[in-house]
């Protein structure tokens, strides 16, 4: 396998086929948060001075959660049945974005997948109402399915493992000092050990994630298949996979290094042309709400566009990566010699509907 063409013709077909960058940020945006953020606050008013308050006079915790609440709430004039009312709002609207997100990450990658399989097939062309078309079909629920039979068995045996990890620590319940130096010994040894091994286990879930997901989408397999087949693909070509997430991960690491100083720069951009007005805004109203309502959406536009949009082309560029891998490991395994797909391979036909 030829690793350097398959980054260059990735490279290729990312910075080409433009209709990709549409699909490439909605995955960037729902796949955590690419663009960083802004947050800005200050008092007004009473600020939180403790020079008053004596804690000795505090006979509960709770005492002392009504004082910071008292502080907090005189300044930002909102009572506590409002806030209640506001967290509820605001519960609804995550439990919808998550939603949202699920359906969104999901016909994201398999429109990329689909999309450059096709490009590649043909040189030709894609267009972004093909990339909805192609991306809006059975194999994205395949592949929200593939994350939940990998995900939830392997989120258990995590748990389960840090339950065993930290079970030595029961003997500091004994009220010996060996005891307790054998206890706190054994469990920094299995905690290293088992995060070690949950480290080793979730890139190799990753990697068979990335394979069976190129599976549903141009093979049309359903979700048990596809993910066989990825294990298979996985233990087969292991050599050639591994290099390849080496490669990614080294581009990564480089991608991240390259993004640092444009955070800083657009961060000082967003302290300038959000904070200031919005430190004009408190100074002359004395109030926090208003220089939020300002400062906050001026800089998270300015952080957060930019960054939004380099990381769409990084994950375009990464999606493509793992389709030609794909696509050359699976040539590789018919004897194609480069061929191409075979018909019911084809992405714009769509790949032919397997049950789970």
């Amino acid at each position: 396998m030829n690793y350097t063409e398959i980054l260059k013709r990735a490279l290729k077909i990312t910075w080409t086929r433009r209709a990709l960058w549409l699909f490439g940020i909605l995955l960037a945006l729902v796949s955590g948060n690419p663009a960083g953020g802004f947050r800005g606050y200050s008092f007004s008013g009473r600020q939180l001075d403790f020079r008053g308050w004596d804690p000795s006079a505090q006979d509960s915790f709770t005492r002392w959660l009504q004082y910071l609440w008292d502080t907090f709430s005189g300044d930002l004039g909102i009572s506590l049945n409002a806030l209640g009312k506001v967290l509820i709002i605001v519960a609804v609207l995550l439990f919808l974005w998550l939603l949202v997100s699920i359906v969104v990450r999901y016909f994201a990658q398999n429109a990329l997948i689909r999309m450059v399989a096709h490009v590649e097939e043909t040189q030709g062309t894609v267009t972004v109402g093909e990339g909805f078309r192609l991306g809006w079909t059975r194999p994205a629920w395949y592949m929200f399915l593939i994350d939940l039979v990998l995900g939830i068995p392997f989120a258990l045996v995590a748990i389960l493992l840090i339950a065993i990890g930290l079970s030595p620590l029961l003997l500091l319940l004994v009220d010996t000092v060996s005891a307790k130096v054998v206890g706190i010994g054994l469990t920094v040894l299995l905690m290293l050990f088992f995060v070690a091994v949950l480290i080793v286990a979730g890139v190799a879930l990753g990697v068979i994630a990335q394979l069976a997901y190129r599976q549903a989408a141009l093979s049309g397999k359903g979700t048990l298949e596809s993910i066989a087949e990825a294990y298979r693909m996985l233990r087969e070509h292991f050599s050639n996979v591994a290099v390849i997430w080496l490669l990614l991960l080294a581009i990564g690491i480089g991608w991240g290094l390259v993004l640092l100083p444009i955070f800083i720069v657009l961060f000082v951009l967003a302290a300038v042309m959000g904070g200031a007005p919005a430190f004009l805004i408190y100074q002359a109203t004395r109030t926090v709400w208003p220089s939020l309502l300002i400062g906050v959406p001026v800089g998270m536009v300015i952080i957060g566009l930019p960054l939004l949009f380099l990381t769409g082309l990084y994950q375009t560029f990464v999606s493509a990566v793992w389709t030609l891998t794909y696509r050359e490991l699976w040539l590789k395994e018919v004897g194609l010699g480069g061929e191409g797909l075979p018909a019911e391979g084809s992405a714009l036909e769509g790949p032919e509907l397997a049950e789970l």
